[in-house]
């Protein structure tokens, strides 16, 4: 069982080098502190409890573990997915919003491309799983709304959509509760 050194928010600060896409080109629009955790290579963690759903705990799961190691041995596919997600989802549904500018929807032809317009800063494993495996909720950085980013809740590599706030409502409508 892993060791997690926690912060007084219960996150942990964990080396993912490919999901924070430290080797690319950021975005000079985002929060700096952000910004420089990706240029290290590292993204925020923390595990949501059974009870206390919206507070991060040093508690966790198996299901939670398996979440945090799928993540971790696949983060190019889930970076394939993003931005898969993000140039056909986020940026159409984005542009009806506030309309096309290039500074807001900087152009992504690649994945080497996808830090110019998204950037994960924190993934919260839910309680909640299916097959042996929890969803997990990306805090993300996002060019089309730089002040609050957007939430995007995962299963494995399925993307299940994306919120202002991180709930619960896309983890109960994919296990059918």
């Amino acid at each position: 069982m892993p060791q997690f050194n926690f912060d007084s928010y219960n996150h942990v600060i964990v080396e993912m080098p490919v999901l924070a896409q430290q080797d690319k080109d950021g975005n000079e629009h985002f929060f700096s502190f952000f910004e420089a955790n990706r240029n290290n290579g590292l993204v925020n963690i923390g595990f949501f409890g059974e009870v206390n759903c919206w507070e991060h705990e040093q508690h966790y799961s198996n299901e939670q573990l398996a979440a945090w190691s799928f993540v971790e041995d696949h983060q190019a596919e889930i970076l394939a997915a993003l931005f898969d997600y993000t140039k056909n989802i986020l940026y159409p549904t984005h542009l009806e919003y506030i309309g096309y500018d290039e500074v807001s929807f900087p152009e992504i032809n690649s994945v080497d491309d996808l830090r110019k317009a998204l950037g994960v800063n924190l993934i919260s494993f839910f309680y909640e799983h299916k097959e042996g495996v929890s969803y997990c909720g990306l805090d993300c950085s996002f060019s089309g709304d730089y002040e609050h980013g957007v939430q995007i809740v995962m299963h494995k590599t399925n993307i299940l959509g994306w919120q202002e706030n991180l709930g619960k409502e896309l983890v109960f409508a994919d296990l059918n509760i």
